[in-house]
């Protein structure tokens, strides 16, 4: 391997960075990176690995870490790092997320983790059912504390705030209830009491990994000699009991961290992410602070919009450029006023239709985000899409198939046993069996023509018989012969998510329903992939399901009190969340309003804005959106 001189690396790809982030991706520093909608996160981290790699500044055959929020953002910063230099050098890339790190680390060490706390093999994730099930089974102990009966105590508001509250291990004093149970449940899990099999929720294995760090220094040591460098993605949502996993593996280490993320996108305060985490990250490592100041993504208007909200937000003017490859008047920001979701549905269809006509956009590049309960807000409209044969789906209904590895594989092999000539679904098949069968076989060095002629024979044979499919029955059937051809034991190695039954389950039945439905409108295998893939659909999403994605044009469904019920108690994240909507569009952004509007029960409800008065304050105060209202259709 041939190294380039640090001083003789440029950006990969030629990118043009800024000034703060040149010195982040060159800086031996720990760095916390303040980075707005737009200014190239991911492409920040994903430059930082190739220099460090290219230019053996991560000594081999150290490794860089890097830990995200969601599977399909770790997997597209591997994809990305991967095309910026090579598979040779990416191999020492690992991107995970922080449950998949947590996860690996007490699998692999698990001998190591102090007895009390040691899961069996083959545990399960645990679900809110199961510990609402838990709470139901106990009997409180007389003595002890008990200010309100245990069936008054939430089920989801204990697990959110109680039950991974404390670091390992657990104090046998508990005084008061909530103690008890913390203590119980644990204990419940981990050894599949009353009826249930041993399971943790995700944040106790992430509490488990961090004792184990805690208390068996070389199991540290060995993590600490492995990565060399850590990056952190969408640091704004970490939470507590991430952050001491992240402290206890690094802090005092010789280690290099660099976390990027913007407080005006913190919108899983409701999940526990911390408040004020840039400060203390920098005051626990040390790290210096750089912003960037770009917006790559969204037109002049809009990102005056956004400054004027940013604002609002952290109480301070926001420095936000934008990109020379627009002109200084482009962009739309409009609110729409309309009498009811009828008139709302017609008007937001008609110019989506000629949106894709006479402005050629794509389908999937115009989005439509509601705050929440996405099928009541968008129902009218999907409905008035359908006629004019445009598609629009629920993206959350399609997440977690869209998301995962042997998924995603199914479906590409499934288009090459009906057509050859798909290069991007060969590619990406291909690198999954060579990774399955090099782990299960030892065959990764092997001839390259050996797994290709493997790989070949099996689209082959299952050419003939996705040709007889007539069922959803055969359809199963065929997908699990693919799953089982791969072996299960084998995907469970590589991909541990896979080891919750459920899940696992979950997941077949979902892509072959959806598959299958695919199949029944177009009798064409090639088609039911592309339909499930979401190609020429338009998404439907919540605001946080549209975190990390942007769009030509994004339509916002209800700004209105109803949506954002909860204002008042939480004006700062929700201020947020209508940010991470605002921001999510490169062109154009449109949010509406309906005087009426049906409510989850059916009832129709005079809506109001009273309450978020302050995003119209915004809007207005910006000078560059405009308000229209639509006259009511007369009647005939």
């Amino acid at each position: 391997m041939i190294y380039v001189q640090p001083d003789k690396w440029i950006p990969a790809g030629g990118m043009e960075l800024e000034a703060a982030a040149d010195y982040v991706i060159k800086s031996n520093k720990n760095c916390i990176v303040i980075a707005g909608p737009g200014a190239g996160k991911t492409e920040l981290l994903a430059q930082k690995a190739c220099y460090l790699l290219q230019t053996n500044i991560c000594l081999s055959p150290y490794k860089i870490l890097s830990i995200s929020f969601k599977t399909d953002s770790a997997d597209n910063l591997a994809k990305r790092v991967e095309k910026r230099c090579g598979k040779e050098l990416s191999r020492r890339f690992v991107s995970k997320t922080y449950d998949s790190f947590a996860k690996g680390i007490i699998e692999h060490f698990r001998m190591a983790i102090p007895e009390e706390y040691r899961p069996p093999i083959g545990y399960n994730i645990a679900t809110q059912d199961d510990i609402k099930y838990l709470l139901s089974q106990y009997k409180i102990p007389q003595d002890l504390e008990n200010t309100y009966g245990i069936h008054e105590i939430s089920d989801r508001e204990f697990t959110k705030d109680y039950l991974v509250k404390y670091k390992l291990p657990i104090s046998n004093n508990g005084s008061n209830i909530y103690e008890w149970l913390i203590k119980r449940v644990w204990h419940s899990l981990l050894n599949g009491e009353l009826r249930l099999q041993p399971a943790l929720t995700f944040p106790m294995i992430s509490r488990i990994a961090e004792y184990m760090f805690r208390t068996n220094p070389y199991i540290l040591m060995a993590l600490r000699m492995t990565y060399k460098y850590i990056f952190l993605d969408e640091f704004q949502d970490t939470t507590g009991v991430q952050y001491d996993l992240i402290k206890t593996a690094f802090l005092g280490s010789d280690c290099t961290l660099t976390a990027v993320g913007d407080d005006k996108q913190r919108i899983m305060a409701w999940a526990g992410a911390l408040n004020n985490i840039f400060n203390i990250f920098e005051n626990d490592f040390d790290a210096e602070e750089k912003e960037l100041v770009m917006n790559h993504r969204s037109a002049p208007r809009l990102v005056e919009v956004q400054r004027f909200l940013s604002k609002a937000i952290n109480g301070s003017e926001t420095k936000i450029e934008t990109s020379k490859n627009w002109k200084p008047k482009d962009g739309v920001c409009e609110n729409w006023i309309f009498e009811d979701e009828i008139q709302e549905a017609e008007i937001v269809c008609e110019y989506i239709k000629t949106w894709i006509e006479e402005e050629k956009i794509e389908p999937n590049d115009i989005c439509i985000i509601a705050k929440q309960n996405i099928d009541i807000y968008s129902k009218y409209i999907v409905e008035k899409l359908d006629e004019y044969n445009i598609k629009a789906r629920n993206e959350g209904n399609y997440q977690d198939i869209l998301s995962e590895e042997i998924t995603l594989t199914v479906l590409n092999i499934i288009v090459l046993a009906d057509t050859k000539g798909s290069p991007f679904e060969w590619t990406q098949a291909m690198d999954f069996f060579t990774l399955l069968k090099g782990y299960n076989n030892g065959l990764r060095d092997d001839k390259p023509e050996t797994l290709v002629f493997e790989f070949n024979s099996l689209l082959v044979d299952l050419k003939s018989e996705l040709d007889n499919i007539t069922s959803a029955a055969m359809l199963k059937n065929f997908v699990l012969k693919i799953v089982n051809y791969f072996n299960v034991n084998a995907l469970k190695a590589v991909f541990p998510q896979y080891k919750n039954k459920k899940f696992f389950k979950k997941l077949i039945d979902d892509l072959v329903k959806y598959l299958w439905e695919g199949y029944e409108k177009s009798n064409n295998w090639v088609d039911a992939v592309a339909d499930v893939k979401g190609v020429d659909s338009i998404p439907i999403m919540t605001i946080h399901k549209s975190k990390g994605l942007e769009y030509d044009t994004v339509v916002f469904i209800g700004l209105e009190d109803g949506a954002f019920w909860s204002f008042r108690n939480q004006s700062q994240e929700d201020m947020c969340a209508f940010f991470v909507a605002l921001s999510r569009a490169k062109r154009r952004a449109v949010f509406t309003f309906s005087n009426l509007r049906h409510d989850k029960y059916g009832h129709q409800r005079l809506q109001e804005r009273d309450e978020i008065k302050t995003f119209y304050d915004i809007l207005q105060e910006s000078q560059v959106v405009e308000e229209i209202t639509f006259a009511q259709p007369k009647t005939k």
